[in-house]
């Protein structure tokens, strides 16, 4: 945490706060996010079995959640991305269960219990988000748990896409999608479960059978939305309702 530098970009996230949501809520973000830091991309927010803080609030950038099984074998549980609200801690409720590193440049604030604690009883807006994030995280995870470890590896590529178009702003259904993930693809491979050779061979697959098309850096654009919601086993809209929360 001592890389860290003050936040930059506090009204450019008010900005994004009044765009994504409304009522009190929005107004106890905006006063946390002035008081949020800028990490770097690469910094560890926080290493796992660490002593752990109540939450963590992500307003810029991209964050990934992953545990380690020794000699560097990472799995990434999941991505934060902006206006996410992530619970760090264990069942004891002071160890970190996985560890957080800033995928790009980011902007976060942790918090206490006892400051989190006196936030929620005094907004009842933001108590309400609270909620609804914590299901629409638990939910995400076990519908790609389930691919994890019931599907072939296609389908957990083909899930992930789809996911992070809809968590990337495609609430409506469109004809393509098209977005950019800021990661390698070795790290899409610890998000699937898969080495990054295998995710390059689906991905060229998938454009080869003009689903998608994609760059290595990774810029997805999804031509063939029925195919890639086939191969990822979900509808768009029942998925949307299952992972998206409402931010209003």
């Amino acid at each position: 945490m001592n890389d860290m530098t003050e936040n930059p970009g506090a009204d450019r996230i008010a900005d994004l706060l009044e765009t994504r949501m409304s009522g009190d809520a929005r107004r106890t973000l905006s006063d946390l996010a002035r008081n949020a830091r800028r990490v770097p991309a690469q910094t560890h927010i926080l290493d796992e079995l660490d002593e752990a803080p109540e939450v963590v609030l992500l307003f810029d950038g991209w964050v990934s959640l992953y545990k380690t099984l020794g000699e560097g074998h990472n799995q990434i549980v999941d991505f934060a991305i902006p206006l996410e609200i992530v619970h760090p801690a264990s069942a004891d409720g002071h160890t970190a269960t996985f560890s957080m590193q800033a995928v790009t440049d980011s902007t976060v604030l942790t918090l206490k219990a006892a400051r989190w604690d006196q936030l929620l009883a005094g907004d009842r807006g933001l108590a309400r988000l609270d909620t609804v994030l914590s299901r629409a995280a638990r939910s995400r995870v076990s519908e790609r748990m389930l691919r994890l470890g019931q599907a072939n590896a296609k389908t957990c590529v083909a899930y992930a896409l789809v996911e992070l178009c809809l968590r990337l702003g495609a609430r409506g259904r469109t004809d393509e999608c098209a977005y950019h993930l800021p990661i390698t693809q070795q790290k899409l491979g610890e998000f699937v479960g898969l080495t990054s050779v295998h995710v390059c061979r689906i991905l060229g697959q998938m454009s080869d059978a003009g689903i998608i098309e994609s760059t290595d850096h990774i810029d997805i654009r999804v031509h063939d939305p029925d195919a890639l919601l086939a191969l990822a086993g979900v509808e768009f809209d029942a998925l949307a309702g299952e992972i998206l929360p409402p931010l209003g």
